[in-house]
């Protein structure tokens, strides 16, 4: 009776880490992780990143899947600068294979995490087809073919979510700049801000009845 008992507690065990795993980037026919590079918001907004080990490329040749996880305890906005190398090229010198392309509507390995892709970014039209849920890129500079940077920018990630994007080389090397943040009130305060307005208001009719 002991030894099954044993045994119920380590299938129990096994089967609550892998319900708790969680799936941040789609999967290709190429790919055997979900992501290669991992993106972490932290407290106070600080970007830590990390690449994958062993992970292959979405395309199968160079295109890498970046996997972005939002630990800083409330809703993220904002732009996150990148810049650096890559292995196969300029991390943003984007050339019509991004995911869309892959897991977009009627595409080879179409997906449901792909169902944000429009139909001009399934079909390879850059950088739309490069991008991911809920983010953008702007302000794209190549320096040289293995040396660019670009803003990843991220709408409303809530506390604990998180989102992805692909880029057009395994990072080599990359640098993360602090996130220009805009901040957007949490409901509490916008209710503490209105009670404040009622007060003030309600005050003054007060004086002005006297």
């Amino acid at each position: 009776m002991k030894k099954l008992l044993g045994v119920l507690l380590l299938l129990l065990a096994f089967g609550s880490r892998f319900a708790s795993a969680t799936t941040i980037c789609p999967t290709t026919s190429n790919t055997n992780t979900d992501c290669g590079y991992i993106l972490t918001i932290g407290p106070g907004s600080t970007i830590t990143g990390v690449a994958v080990a062993g992970a292959n490329p979405y395309d199968g040749s160079d295109d890498a899947l970046i996997g972005v996880v939002n630990n800083s305890g409330s809703v993220f906005t904002g732009s996150i600068l990148l810049s650096g190398s890559g292995n196969g090229g300029g991390l943003f010198d984007f050339d019509g294979d991004g995911i869309c392309t892959f897991i977009g509507p009627g595409r080879v390995n179409a997906s449901s995490m792909g169902t944000y892709c429009s139909s001009a970014a399934s079909n390879g039209s850059d950088p739309a087809d490069y991008q991911g849920p809920d983010n953008t890129f702007s302000n794209i500079s190549t320096k040289s073919v293995f040396d660019d940077t670009g803003d990843v920018n991220i709408t409303g990630l809530a506390a604990g979510g998180t989102t992805f994007f692909s880029l057009e080389s395994a990072p080599a090397s990359i640098t993360i700049a602090p996130p220009v943040i805009s901040s957007t009130p949490e409901p509490s305060s916008l209710v503490l801000l209105s009670s404040g307005l009622l007060g003030a208001a309600a005050t003054l009719r007060r004086r002005f009845a006297v």
